[in-house]
């Protein structure tokens, strides 16, 4: 990646990812002010929140396809402005029904980004790992900052605020990305990064197990992230602190988890993804087992914060390698169909633990269960892979 408009593409594209983090996750923290203006319980208010999470799961299959066929940059276009106004009109409603609505907005224009811009971040390299992880970076950043940003400007202004002003900014990069857009840069080949001398029946196989372990990856991934400011008030030294206090706290949290990123991008260029996505999954499966018996362990939570992280990108590096670039859109909207769908059930089981319980026990349990899932098919995947070399040295 060394001409210009590639590298003004490159930051616009993590401009992109970080404002798709920040503007789906402004509604968990907004929500903590809400329960009050409009006498409606946290978890009722969540329920509300996952029609917004489920128009972003089933939205991103026809985002991906669309992009294949009238082209990644115009859906992108799309992206920025549409998910820009659905914030904006966020910010005006006045009832639960209309933000809900607005939610599912910016549900379906969020769909857009992953399937489009990873794509499109793929192709800007021949060391796709390392961009991939700094993408997902630029990506955490904006997921990190939801929680305070939405919480500094809710309690300094008001939870209008906390929806315009990242939708004005999301407008103005779209108008930005128009005219960015427009100067042409020259592909990196990466196809020498796939695998196309494998059988397709290969590629299915391999594609189908990180389909499985992206369900349980998002599941958990999204419950923790959904559930981080809620569950920070169950810490014993956390429970007499403001919110935007904990808002902070958050962010730290995520930010943290962020540093991943470099490290799993480092490793990509020199370890096979695969073994990677199997030792990662393995060290989930035992701090959440671990969270389970010190469920107010802050080191064990940024533990399970930095390794589902970690995840994602693996992923997706596994994904480009076995897709070719004329349907690769299509796949990466697959995974996060999945990864980003079971964000509505994400909602959902934050909301039934602390009904079930009052405490976030009955969460942790379940997710250890669907993680030792993820890792039953991530060794699935380390042996496909394996397979797949022997039998193309041959």
């Amino acid at each position: 990646m060394k001409s210009k408009a590639a590298i003004q593409q490159f930051v616009l594209l993590n401009l992109g990812h970080a404002l798709n983090h920040y503007l789906v996750l402004i509604f968990p923290t907004a929500a903590l002010f809400l329960t009050k203006l409009w006498n409606i319980s946290y978890p009722e208010l969540l329920k509300l929140g996952s029609f917004g999470a489920m128009a972003y799961g089933v939205s991103v299959i026809p985002a991906g396809w669309l992009a294949d066929k009238i082209g990644r940059h115009k859906m992108l276009n799309i992206f920025f402005i549409g998910i820009g106004l659905a914030s904006l009109a966020a910010g005006f409603t006045q009832t639960p029904t209309q933000l809900g609505m607005a939610l599912i907005a910016i549900g379906v224009f969020g769909a857009i980004y992953h399937p489009v811009g990873i794509a499109l971040v793929y192709r800007l390299s021949d060391k796709p790992g390392r961009l991939l992880a700094l993408h997902g970076i630029a990506g955490n950043i904006g997921l990190s900052m939801a929680a305070i940003g939405t919480a500094a400007l809710a309690h300094y202004f008001s939870w209008r605020i906390a929806f315009i002003l990242p939708g004005v900014i999301a407008i103005l990069a779209g108008f930005i990305f128009i005219v960015v857009s427009k100067n042409k840069y020259h592909a990196t080949s990466v196809e020498s990064h796939s695998e196309h001398e494998q059988t397709p029946k290969a590629v299915i196989k391999i594609l189908s197990c990180i389909v499985v372990t992206s369900i349980c990856g998002g599941l958990s991934s999204n419950a923790f992230i959904t559930g981080l400011p809620k569950i920070l008030t169950r810490f014993d030294e956390f429970k007499t602190d403001s919110l935007t206090h904990i808002g902070s706290v958050v962010t730290g949290l995520l930010l943290f988890a962020s540093v991943s990123q470099v490290v799993i991008g480092e490793l990509l260029d020199r370890v096979r993804p695969e073994k990677l996505l199997l030792s990662v999954v393995f060290l989930q499966v035992l701090a959440l087992a671990m969270l389970n018996v010190l469920p107010q362990s802050m080191l064990l939570i940024a533990a399970i914060l930095f390794l589902t992280f970690a995840q994602i990108t693996i992923n997706d590096v596994i994904i480009g390698q076995r897709s070719h670039d004329s349907w690769r859109s299509t796949v990466y909207a697959v995974k996060y169909t999945v990864f980003l769908g079971v964000a509505a059930v994400a909602y959902w089981l934050v909301a039934l633990s602390l009904q079930h319980s009052n405490d976030f026990i009955f969460m942790y349990q379940l997710l250890a269960a669907v993680t030792i899932v993820s890792m039953v098919f991530s060794i699935f995947i380390y042996r496909l892979a394996s397979l797949s070399r022997i039998s193309n040295s041959h």
